[in-house]
């Protein structure tokens, strides 16, 4: 599957089409924007955000020319249910109910950035971009 995206990318910068589409094209279907992804709001915050892991679903394609994170459904403290994007996130994994602390990112969301499908892609609309430690150091 990798070789896959790294040989789309390799032709479409060859041939001189807009590279980030043409590796859009071969992403498989659980990286491919969902419909909803485009309704995402995402508000900044300067504040670390604590709470407690709902899902998490790491990505397994490398960062390149074409901007992938992982996807993480948290229960906030103030019992909110928010999305973290970590961009580039390929080796970090967080288990159901584990806590957390988010680190927010300061800049407002990005477009064209592919996420694993998560179950609330449609129906939760906040989500902040940022890096996710656990709070118990495993």
């Amino acid at each position: 599957m990798k070789r896959t995206i790294g040989t789309a990318m390799l032709i479409a910068i060859i041939s001189n089409w807009n590279a980030e589409m043409s590796a859009a094209i071969y992403l498989p279907r659980q990286y491919q924007q969902s419909s909803c992804q485009d309704k995402w709001q995402y508000p900044v915050s300067r504040d670390d955000i604590k709470g407690k892991v709902v899902f998490h679903k790491t990505t397994n394609e490398l960062c390149g020319l074409v901007p992938t994170a992982s996807v993480t459904l948290v229960k906030t403290t103030e019992n909110d249910t928010i999305r973290v994007l970590e961009l580039c996130n390929i080796d970090k994994k967080f288990t159901s109910g584990e806590l957390v602390v988010i680190h927010p990112s300061t800049k407002a969301g990005m477009d064209n950035v592919y996420t694993p499908l998560d179950p609330r892609a449609c129906s939760l609309m906040r989500t902040y971009f940022g890096v996710i430690e656990s709070i118990v150091k495993r």
